[in-house]
């Protein structure tokens, strides 16, 4: 009887995948290693921005509000993935996640035109520092743009809810009312709550706002503990204002990076992947990620922006430069963002696929 239990069982000890797809038979989200997550509604926020509300397994370790998460979808027989914030309370047991459909983005568009209720996805645990442990001050301000609502509008919820006496100053800036996200549940937020003084500013009427026009509608702007989350330009040109006390100030942004132009093309470079066995030589001035791409392989990645860490990996040997920065490096055994780094010699990876 003992001899023919073990039988059984033994084929799920020594393959672990065996036993998750079993697993996943029974109960699409059960899983012993991995963060499984049903879809339990969608929602169109505007035009171009879909909210889907997750609920995960045991495997997932919550998380703080402003931070995100990459989201998995199968696509093909591929599992791709992108870097989301979670738009809903600290604490909740359904995770909300808004994505902006982006024109060539394979993982949005899944998302928007083919994530039903009832469907499963992956999340991996989430991470970043945009959050409230960064406040200083009594005060608080948050500028965002566009989809750069996303986390704010998590610790919004979260401040209602733990420390709802504390002044909460947010700016908005949005093409219009139609593209608003959230428009209906701000209203209602700044309604509710006497301590939120919401301003929405919407630029297709009143243009794009400069940092002096938001520095007027704040009052005490730059001497409180703010968080902005928009373009890289709106980023920049705030920063300026918080040059005396820069530690007030917490920034995220979704757009594209600006990559430093390189002074000299440094020519074409052999890229090797220790743990596939695999070399391949670098094509144009593109990052890492780009290039292994290219290969077929599929390094994790995220963001694609420098951000999320999804793409970290070991250079073991190799000269390297930060797209963002400019910074050169040849030193060995180095972490490294595949997403903004471009080799600049005969380089060594340890990648995650």
């Amino acid at each position: 009887m003992i001899q023919s239990s073990l039988k059984r069982i033994t084929p799920y000890l020594i393959n672990p995948a065996l036993l998750e797809t079993t697993l996943q038979w029974f109960r699409p989200t059960a899983s012993m290693t991995e963060v499984r997550a049903e879809v339990v509604k969608t929602h169109r926020e505007t035009p171009d921005t879909l909210s889907i509300w997750l609920k995960p397994n045991g495997q997932f370790k919550g998380m703080k509000a402003g931070q995100f998460a990459r989201v998995n979808v199968d696509v093909n027989g591929r599992r791709l993935g992108r870097t989301y914030s979670l738009s809903t309370v600290e604490g909740s047991a359904l995770l909300r996640f808004s994505v902006k459909a982006i024109a060539d983005g394979i993982v949005s568009n899944t998302i928007h035109h083919r994530l039903r209720q009832g469907d499963v996805v992956t999340l991996d645990q989430f991470g970043g520092e945009f959050t409230l442990a960064r406040a200083q001050t009594p005060n608080l301000q948050f500028v965002a743009a566009g989809s750069g609502v996303t986390p704010v509008m998590s610790m919004l919820y979260t401040l209602e809810k733990t420390q709802p006496e504390k002044p909460v100053q947010f700016f908005y800036i949005s093409r219009n009312r139609e593209n608003r996200i959230f428009a209906d549940e701000l209203d209602a937020l700044a309604a509710r709550w006497p301590a939120l003084t919401l301003m929405n500013h919407d630029s297709d009427t009143a243009g794009v706002p400069t940092a002096v026009n938001i520095a007027h509608a704040l009052p005490g702007f730059g001497q409180h503990s703010t968080w902005v989350c928009g373009p890289r330009v709106l980023i920049s040109d705030l920063q300026t204002l918080f040059a005396h006390q820069p530690d007030l100030l917490v920034t995220e942004t979704f757009m594209p990076p600006v990559f430093v132009q390189n002074a000299e093309n440094m020519g074409p470079v052999q890229v090797t992947l220790e743990a596939q066995g695999k070399t391949f030589t670098t094509q144009g001035e593109t990052p890492l990620l780009q290039q292994i791409e290219a290969t077929g392989l599929q390094p994790k990645n995220g963001c694609r922006m420098g951000i999320c860490a999804s793409c970290t990996c070991v250079k073991v040997h190799g000269a390297h430069q930060n797209l963002l920065t400019g910074e050169i490096s040849n030193a060995p055994n180095e972490v490294i963002k595949l997403c903004t780094s471009r080799a600049l010699s005969d380089i060594t990876l340890n990648i995650a696929l």
